[in-house]
């Protein structure tokens, strides 16, 4: 019988910075998170690379974001992701949008 699955959900005010949101990825990372949920209010976000990494992430919900990305790196994936649900993200043009799309490779999409 499995317990329940490790989750996190970040609600950021303006005030955060980028030190802010690696470390609590980090962290959610490094206890096998299933499940990531990041709301913010607009300010820019940029994803931590070692969600890329991750191989027990299966659902990531982002709410709110501002993702601005000049070049998705060749490297960044996400190997097991189930499930991305996008809420009023917001990217820096169409073809960063088709980028960090085709990288996740999942079977469930929420736009």
């Amino acid at each position: 019988m499995e317990g329940p699955s490790p989750s996190l959900y970040i609600k950021l005010s303006w005030e955060y910075s980028a030190s802010d949101i690696n470390y609590l990825v980090k962290l959610a990372v490094k206890r096998s998170v299933r499940k990531l949920r990041i709301q913010t209010f607009g300010k820019p976000l940029e994803l931590p690379s070692c969600l890329s990494t991750c191989v027990t992430l299966k659902s990531l919900r982002l709410q709110g974001v501002r993702i601005k990305v000049v070049v998705v790196p060749p490297c960044f994936r996400f190997p097991s992701l189930k499930k991305l649900r996008l809420f009023s993200v917001k990217f820096s043009d169409y073809e960063s949008l088709e980028c960090f799309y085709d990288r996740a490779r999942i079977s469930n999409t929420w736009l």
